[in-house]
Formats: C-alpha cells, structure tokens, sequence
C-alpha cells in the first residue's frame, strides 16, 4: 500500500489512469504515457484535459461498489457488453483489495446469516446469502456489501446529532439546514459565525466510533475546503475562532 496526499487526490481520474496503463480500450485516447496513478500531478492532469473519461470512470467507481453487471453498466454507458465486462474486470484489478473485502463479506452473510460493521456495532441479517436460489443470494451479498458502504452514512447523523446538542448548550443563534454528503450546511447570524465554523468543521471530523473519545479539536491539516468553502487551519479552537473573526472585520 502507497500513502498518497488523499485531499488533492481523486479517485476518478486515478482509474482512468490504472485502466489506460491497463490497456482497457476504451481509456487509450489518453495520448500521455508513463502515468502515474499516485502523482497529484498526473491525477490534475487527467482531471483538466479528460472530463469526459472521468466522468465514465466516476460511473464506474459508484455502480460497481454497489455491485452492478457487465451489462447493466454497458447500458448506462452505451457500450457493448464485452466492453462493459472489460472496464469491471479493470476496476476489481485496480481494487483488488476491495474486491477480496467484498468476497470475505459475501462468504460470512453465507455461513453466518448477517454481517457487522464492527466499528460501529451495525448488523445486518442476511438469511437468503446461501440460498438455493440463485438470484436470491446474489441480492442477499450486494445487500450484505451495500450495507458495509452505506452504514458509514450513519456518522453524518451522529454528527448532527452532536452538532444540533452543542448549539443548545451554548444558545447560538446557528441552525442545522442539510447535509449533503459529507458536507454539513448551517444558517449562523453573523454573531456567531466563527463558532458555526468551528463546530460544524468538528463535526465532520469526530471520530464518531464505537467506544472511542471524541476528539476535542482536528488536526489542522483535516480542515479541507470543499466545493468553494471556506477552510479554517489552526492549531487551536481560540485561533480558529481568531481567524473567522478577523476575516469578519475585514468582510
């Protein structure tokens, strides 16, 4: 395993890349060679001058986690079954181990009759994993993998959870709008801006396992600016705070 910079990384691009060196026909329009799918420079590259290969790549990242065929995948694309089969087989090479987590997942819904998501004390009951029927049991192991992916989802509740509970206890003048993905959206009267920042930036970034402490501030290097948002480092909540106000008065 390669520890690569995950916020200036994407994982649509880094695909393309994998299926390009992997010879995958579809990705050979890509005229650079000798990519390097954990150089931030390559995965900006194909980010500015391929957007519509990425775009079939981020097709095929979602719908394949969520276990989709060969062919149900070449006719979202518009592609022949062969080349649907070809860009799967690609995607389970590049994420082998995800594949072999998703094998493990499959064979304990089969034995055992439900999966866990340990870390958060998730179960999910699976008894037609091993039945005769063979349709049955397909859905039963997508269900068992979908419900390992999905169940993480639960965090973003447990944050607004937390979120909503601190915005009580200090009396602010915040409001929880929506979430959006892993994205938090308040409504903060200008007083207590600073503070809105702050928490929701903790929010997002508590642990939110089980039988762990919360953390009470992230590192600074968490405070990723998403989607145009305003990104707070410090290396103290007073000097998050300080820098919010400090942009307040000169905005």
């Amino acid at each position: 395993y390669q520890i690569r910079d995950y916020a200036k990384s994407d994982a649509h691009s880094y695909l393309c890349i994998n299926l390009k060196n992997m010879g995958v026909q579809l990705f050979q329009s890509i005229t650079e060679d000798n990519l390097d799918s954990t150089n931030i420079e390559h995965i900006e590259l194909i980010k500015s001058k391929y957007p519509k290969l990425r775009g079939i790549a981020k097709t095929i990242n979602f719908s394949a986690i969520f276990g989709i065929g060969a062919s149900a995948l070449a006719s979202d694309l518009g592609l022949t079954y062969k080349q649907g089969e070809e860009l799967l087989e690609g995607f389970w090479n590049t994420h082998f181990g995800l594949r072999d987590y998703f094998e493990r997942q499959a064979k304990h819904a089969r034995e055992n009759g439900f999966v866990r998501i340990e870390d958060l004390g998730f179960c999910l009951l699976t008894p037609d994993a091993d039945s005769d029927d063979l349709g049955k049991a397909s859905a039963s192991a997508r269900s068992s993998n979908n419900f390992t992916i999905q169940g993480y989802a639960y965090i973003t509740h447990l944050a607004n959870i937390w979120l909503n509970k601190r915005i009580a206890e200090e009396g602010l003048d915040i409001k929880v709008m929506t979430t959006v993905h892993d994205c938090v959206y308040l409504e903060a009267h200008k007083k207590d801006l600073a503070r809105a920042a702050v928490l929701a930036e903790q929010a997002m970034t508590l642990p939110f396992r089980k039988n762990q402490e919360f953390l009470l501030d992230s590192p600074p290097e968490v405070g990723i600016s998403m989607k145009g948002g305003y990104e707070i480092k410090g290396d103290s909540i007073e000097e998050k705070i300080q820098k919010v106000e400090d942009w307040l008065k000169e905005n």
